[in-house]
């Protein structure tokens, strides 16, 4: 019977095959010479205590201008290791040849330099807000060195 709870976890399970398929799919179809990064929070139940996990979205354009979500992880936006297995796993999925990288104000990305696989330093063309500061600035060059 739809709407039924049986009904709605027997269609969860179905989604959760579908959002690993995308979040495992290979990146290497097209190249995506900019890449976005945007971070929202979501209230959640863990543990019997409610908390605001950090959901980061990756996304691609290409040199055609075709967008494409890259992929989305959920964790503590704050810490060098979620950042460093969010961006490490784009890079394993075949993310290569990025240029710049554009974190949005929430992105909290670590001011210390990301250790991925060894990667040319390109030149920054950042091409941000009139607004936005330093740390803005620093903050795409760390990611796109870690690309």
């Amino acid at each position: 019977m739809p709407g039924s709870p049986p009904h709605y976890k027997f269609q969860l399970g179905e989604l959760d095959g579908e959002l690993t398929a995308f979040k495992e799919r290979p990146l290497d179809h097209t190249v995506f010479p900019y890449v976005f990064l945007v971070t929202t929070y979501c209230q959640a139940w863990v543990n019997h205590r409610s908390v605001s996990p950090a959901v980061v979205i990756a996304t691609g354009i290409s040199a055609t201008g075709h967008r494409e979500i890259l992929g989305l992880m959920v964790g503590d936006s704050g810490s060098k290791p979620f950042w460093t297995t969010f961006l490490r796993s784009l890079r394993a999925r075949g993310l290569d040849n990025v240029q710049l990288v554009i974190p949005d104000s929430h992105t909290r990305l670590p001011l210390t330099r990301a250790r991925s696989a060894p990667v040319q330093r390109r030149p920054l063309l950042c091409h941000a807000s009139p607004h936005a500061d330093a740390d803005t600035y620093a903050k795409a060059s760390i990611a796109t060195t870690a690309l």
